[in-house]
C-alpha cells in the first residue's frame, strides 16, 4: 500500500480539528487560537515583482511552518486502520 502525503497539510479543514481537539479536552483558548490561525489566511503570488491578486484560504495549514506538521498528526490520530485478509483460492 502507498500513501501520498505531498499535499497532506493542505488537507487539515480547521473546524474539524477544532472538533477534535475539543474532545479531547485541549483548552477552549488555545483551539481558538488554532483555528485562527488556520482560517482566512491572505495567499498571493509574487514573481519578479508582480504580485497576484490576494485570496483568503481557510483549508490546510501554512507551508513551511514548524506548526502544520503537528496539527496534522493531531487531526489524524484518531484515524482507526481497518483491514481484511483476503484468502485466494488455491491453484491446483
Amino acid at each position: 500500500m502507498f500513501f501520498d502525503f505531498s499535499s497532506a497539510f493542505n488537507t487539515i479543514q480547521p473546524r474539524l480539528l477544532w472538533d477534535k481537539l475539543q474532545l479531547a479536552g485541549v483548552d477552549h483558548h488555545l483551539t481558538t487560537w488554532i483555528l485562527d490561525y488556520l482560517t482566512h489566511r491572505p495567499q498571493f503570488v509574487r514573481v519578479q515583482g508582480f504580485e497576484s491578486d490576494r485570496l483568503l484560504c481557510s483549508t490546510g495549514a501554512p507551508q513551511g511552518t514548524v506548526l502544520a506538521p503537528f496539527l496534522f498528526t493531531l487531526y489524524t490520530a484518531d484515524f482507526l486502520v481497518q483491514h481484511t485478509i483476503m484468502s485466494s483460492p488455491e491453484v491446483l
